[in-house]
């Protein structure tokens, strides 16, 4: 599938919107088909076909839909405004404003809600992935000890701030390139918001999944393609 979406536009499966839409689209056309092939009623075979032909249109304008580099961008800017504006919620800078204590808190907890998700819905791979992925760990850690060190909400944004940039160098330093880097699995799956791949199969479980599928589809169409063969020989 990877080299279909590759000849369609260039891109690989990965830098497609909705790449797990596709998987999941692809494996329900060829259980659709493998229906259709062991089919007999008219009737049945219609609906099957109307429903293969709605898939099919489905499926080829996802496999269109690439996640293309001006929202990738889009992302960066709204990180960058988010660091800009919890900035001065946390040092009470905004003009003509005198914030409560809860919503300067709310500007260092900005790292963890808005920043560091921003920065991880454009799917970095490689060294910034893994970056990213110590950034979301280890922001509420450091957000949640810090007030026992210290009670300045400006301190623990800039501890944040410095988590980011030091988890940054120690990504770029340990020299991940732009191979593919694990995800978050077991309990930590479900802290996984905000990193911009969907939640379906991936990687080389997906294409064992796909290749089970067509498997199984062929051997669903061969006892109606023997039926076929066994009528057309007694006729």
């Amino acid at each position: 599938m990877d080299a279909e979406v590759r000849a369609l536009t260039g891109v690989a499966l990965e830098d497609l919107l909705n790449p797990s839409k596709v998987v999941n689209l692809e494996r329900e056309r060829i259980l659709t088909e493998a229906e259709l092939g062991a089919a007999a009623d008219g009737a049945e075979r219609a609906e099957l076909q109307e429903k293969l032909d709605k898939i099919e249109t489905r499926l080829a304008a996802e496999k269109r839909t690439v996640f293309r580099g001006w929202l990738k961008n889009l992302f960066i800017g709204q990180s960058l405004l988010a660091i800009a504006i919890s900035g001065l919620m946390v040092y009470d800078a905004i003009p003509g404003v005198q914030l409560d204590l809860s919503l300067r808190a709310l500007g260092f907890w900005s790292y963890w809600l808005f920043v560091i998700p921003s920065l991880r819905a454009r799917r970095p791979r490689g060294w910034e992935k893994r970056a990213l992925n110590l950034a979301f760990l280890g922001s509420p850690l450091l957000t949640l000890g810090m007030p026992f060190l210290t009670k300045e909400p400006s301190l623990i944004w800039c501890a944040n701030l410095a988590l980011l940039l030091g988890c940054y160098a120690y990504g770029l330093a340990a020299g991940d390139g732009d191979g593919e880097v694990d995800s978050f699995s077991g309990p930590l799956r479900w802290l996984d918001f905000g990193s911009g791949q969907e939640r379906g199969v991936r990687g080389a479980a997906r294409e064992r999944l796909l290749a089970r599928d067509e498997v199984a589809s062929r051997k669903a169409a061969e006892p109606a393609a023997g039926v076929g063969s066994s009528n057309a020989a007694d006729e």
